[in-house]
């Protein structure tokens, strides 16, 4: 039972239901197997809660693998403390926790709680899983509701639900296992996409204003009626941003600067919109105090820009490094980001108003994304920009020469674009100098080289691009064997992939992968033969790779271009599309130019 992995939730039960005045009642019950010591993180109990859903009867006890109690949990080993970061903008959303240890394996940890909700868009959002390594033997979900209370449900990876009528109620009950686990896997899918789950929201609800989830029209218009009435500019405020537009005729031009200027006066503070509010705090409220979580910024950004007689709509998007779909036909609220959605003649503007980076400028977090526009009575999902692969592109120009002391020397200047843009800007606004070279040193140059020296360059703010320029030594590159020297290749970073046999979920790339490198080796003088690779040329659906080799007096120039492209693939074409990486590894492998005294 649970005795092939760590630890396993051996049983888990929520008991919601749905009262005749709308109250939201749930029990809960975990039982967790520990079985050695790598399991100690599942000893680490932590319940999220905020003053509309305060925790009630928390028991919890250490048993054995009997089922007889050891010792209950004292009401001073709970503590309290705030789920949002240290720079939230309020305290509301909160954790208990508790920490169960034992020191014989295996053990049982089980507790239990109820929590009561007035206000609620779902009356549940079950995933049976603790963690996917770790197997669940046993959950039911039991939900009870009247029978004049309609609800929406959608569920997978899990059966049909058995369905009782008592009295003036209705009662569902799901059972669930997990016990196939579902592995982390290179370029996968949301791994919640292969777990169990059940959501239920119902067809209308009261959630600072009455709504309904009939169809994304009515819940587009519920959050509208939330935005009514908090487009307040104070006269200050509309005064200032005369001055920021005051010489600018043309409305782009307008809006870029405006948006400057909500970088520059305001900082981003976070309030989670899963569980936190889904209201924004009112234009005025940013204006007064300069900072705000997305949906406050963005609705703020929307009133400047409605002061200029220039439309925009507040718009919701799911973002995360991996794209998770929006399942359209299940209208509830399944988003975590506000940005704002400025449309033009010809053109549409896409402002993420908590970014410190270029102006229209959606990045790897919320590119090629299904985005909810809302407009009274007309919104609509949209689809945010993708990142092409000219919008990815790195180029790496790359000179290698022999040191003094039988190193190599590599200096790099290089230009990125995409994700590498997006981290290494983020590395010079937010880290002391200290911090970044340690960070470079991990992520850029790696273990195979010694940083010793950088420098960042980002000159225009609205560059979507950033260059570095660093120099590493290495003892890996120039390898003598008596008159003979070989050269490794300074290789392009490829994705660590399973092998076909092991591979079991599909492929998901979320954006292009396209880097062009210019590599020049400068020989050393007494080397006077060389012997250079075959230029190669590979092209797949999935991508393309080339690299080419020219020797000219004491040089070595090599050109490689490397090109993955985005996309979906299912597991029968696993094989094909590893196949593609295997033959870039190979090509890089053999790769060695030869060097000769002779």
């Amino acid at each position: 039972m649970g005795q092939k992995t760590d630890g396993a939730l051996l049983f888990q039960k929520n008991e919601i239901e749905v009262t005749k005045n709308n109250s939201l009642l749930k029990k809960y019950y975990f039982e967790i197997l520990i079985n050695n010591r790598q399991a100690n993180e599942l000893t680490q109990i932590s319940i999220p809660y905020s003053s509309k859903n305060k925790i009630k009867n928390l028991q919890a006890s250490i048993k054995d693998i009997n089922g007889t109690t050891i010792r209950t949990l004292k009401k001073n080993e709970i503590t309290d403390k705030s789920n949002i970061s240290d720079i939230s903008l309020y305290e509301d959303n909160m954790i208990k926790e508790f920490v169960l240890v034992h020191n014989e394996y295996p053990y049982i940890i089980s507790y239990s709680y109820e929590q009561e909700e007035k206000h609620f868009l779902y009356v549940d959002y079950w995933i049976p899983v603790l963690d996917n390594k770790i197997p669940t033997i046993a959950a039911e979900l039991h939900v009870t509701i009247p029978l004049d209370y309609p609800i929406l449900i959608s569920q997978g990876n899990i059966n049909e639900p058995e369905i009782v009528t008592i009295s003036d109620k209705k009662k569902y009950s799901w059972k669930a296992m997990y016990t196939n686990l579902v592995p982390n896997e290179t370029l996968s899918p949301p791994i919640t996409d292969f777990l169990p789950f059940v959501k239920i929201t119902p067809e209308n609800f009261k959630y600072e204003k009455d709504g309904s989830f009939r169809s994304w029209t009515s819940f587009g218009n519920w959050e509208a009626t939330l935005l009514k009435g908090l487009n307040d500019l104070p006269k200050s405020e509309k005064a200032r941003t005369d001055l920021v537009i005051q010489n600018i005729s043309d409305k782009r031009e307008k809006i870029k600067a405006l948006y400057h200027y909500l970088q520059d006066v305001t900082r981003y503070i976070n309030v989670s919109i899963d569980r936190g509010g889904l209201k924004p705090y009112p234009a005025s409220y940013v204006a007064a105090n300069k900072y705000g979580d997305c949906k406050a910024l963005t609705n703020y950004m929307k009133a400047v820009l409605e002061n200029y007689d220039i439309p925009s709509l507040y718009t919701n998007i799911y973002a995360s490094e991996t794209i998770r779909q929006i399942d359209k036909t299940f209208p509830s609220q399944q988003f975590n980001h506000v940005i704002l959605t400025v449309p033009l003649e010809h053109d549409t503007i896409w402002l993420d108003c908590t970014s410190k980076g270029p102006f229209n400028y959606l990045g790897t977090f919320s590119q090629n994304r299904d985005a909810f526009a809302i407009d009274q009575d007309n919104s609509h999902f949209l689809n945010t920009p993708s990142l092409s692969a000219e919008d990815v592109i790195s180029t790496r120009n790359i000179t290698v020469e022999l040191s003094d002391n039988q190193q190599a020397k590599i200096t790099y200047n290089n230009l990125y674009r995409g994700k590498m843009f997006e981290m290494i800007s983020q590395i010079d606004k937010t880290l002391s100098k200290n911090d970044q070279k340690k960070v470079l040193q991990q992520y850029i140059t790696g273990n195979k080289e010694e940083l010793s020296a950088y420098e960042i360059l980002n000159k225009n703010r609205d560059d979507t691009f950033v260059q570095l320029r660093y120099i590493t030594h290495t003892p890996h590159i120039f390898k003598t064997y008596g008159n003979d020297m070989l050269l490794s290749n300074v290789e392009t970073p490829l994705p660590p992939l399973e092998t076909p046999e092991n591979r079991i979920l599909p492929v998901q790339i979320n954006f292009p992968v396209h880097e062009i490198d210019t590599l020049t080796y400068i020989l050393p003088a007494e080397y006077t033969r060389v012997s250079l690779p075959a230029n190669q040329n590979i092209r797949t659906r999935y991508g393309s790779y080339s690299v080419n080799y020219t020797h000219k007096d004491r040089k070595v120039i090599v050109s490689r271009t490397f090109l993955m492209h985005s996309g979906n693939y299912e597991v029968d074409e696993y094989k094909d599309f590893h196949s593609f990486i295997d033959s870039v590894k190979k090509a890089q492998s053999s790769s060695v130019i030869t060097l000769n005294k002779n």
